[in-house]
This record gives C-alpha cells, structure tokens and sequence, in this order.
C-alpha cells in the first residue's frame, strides 16, 4: 500500500498528533487520518468539478468566467496544501504506522488514499488537455493576428507606392 496521498492543498479540520502519529494508533484511534483523508477526497471531488467546468469554459473561450473559476480553483487548492502538511507526520513514519493499524482500518485508508490518488490524476489530466487547448488557441490567435498586421502593412505600402493616393489617376484638372 502506498503512503496517503500527497496533495497541493489543505483545510485545518483535524489536527492529527504531529509528533508521533503512531501513538494515536496504539492508544486505538485512526480517526484523525481518516478525517484528513476523507477531507482530501472531498476537496478532490470539488476540484475534479471545477475542472470539468473548466475544461468546458477554456472549450467555449469564457475568459472571464474561468478567471473566476481558477480563483476558486486555487482556495481548494491553498486547503489541500494545508491537508498535505498535517498528512506529513503519517506519511514520514508510514511504515511504523501501518503496522499498527486493524485490518480494518487499513483497509479504508488504503481505499481513500486510491481514490484520492484516481482523482489526482484525472485532475492532472484534465488539466493538460485544458493547457494544451489553451496553446493551440494561442497559436491560432497569433496567426490571425500575424495576418492582420501584414494586411494593414500591405495597405500602407500600396498607399504610399501609388505617389499621392487616390489623385494619380486623375489629370491635373480633375
């Protein structure tokens, strides 16, 4: 089994015995763990909605809408961190904790640090295609934008190689 799942984001909801998790096992209780981890998940899911969201806005081009978006993005994101520094002290005594712990509660950390960690990835995922999208609109707008600076360009040098503009095809009287 993997160590709980390290994550960029953080809200202080239980504040697990950062100086000897193992102890909390011993004296029987993993509930400060579970806590953190089931908070996790559930800041996971919010993210992994925000991100489909996302996805759909960078798809449509709402700019303003996915500013908004990402700002709420980063608050879970800023509670996810604080989660990751109480998770810490667990994850750097993994080995000792684990054997401390019932079936049992194995068990259902392991189910929440995969489930965490499925959607950590799909997050990640989703975020490249969004990224990628948002490249390749960039390049596109570039290109445009490249043809339409060289459109004014051309204008000006037709303008100015025909002599006195409009005027040089008439004749002197008009």
């Amino acid at each position: 089994m993997t160590t709980p799942t390290q994550t960029t984001t953080t809200q202080k909801t239980a504040t697990p015995n950062r100086s000897n998790p193992p102890a909390a096992v011993a004296a029987g209780s993993v509930g400060p763990l579970v806590t953190l981890l089931e908070r996790q998940q559930s800041l996971y899911e919010r993210l992994r909605s925000l991100s489909d969201q996302q996805g759909q806005m960078v798809a449509s081009g709402s700019t303003e809408a996915l500013l908004g978006l990402l700002a709420q993005r980063q608050q879970l994101i800023d509670e996810l961190g604080r989660i990751n520094t109480d998770l810490q002290p667990y994850r750097s005594q993994w080995p000792q904790f684990k054997e401390q712990l019932a079936e049992p509660d194995r068990r259902r950390i392991s189910a929440l640090v995969e489930q965490a960690e499925q959607m950590l990835s799909g997050i990640i995922e989703q975020d490249n295609r969004d990224r990628q999208q948002l490249e390749q609109s960039k390049v596109q707008l570039g290109g445009e934008m490249g043809r339409v600076s060289q459109g004014g360009a051309m204008m000006r040098a037709y303008k100015t190689s025909s002599g006195q503009g409009a005027n040089h095809l008439t004749d002197q009287q008009g």
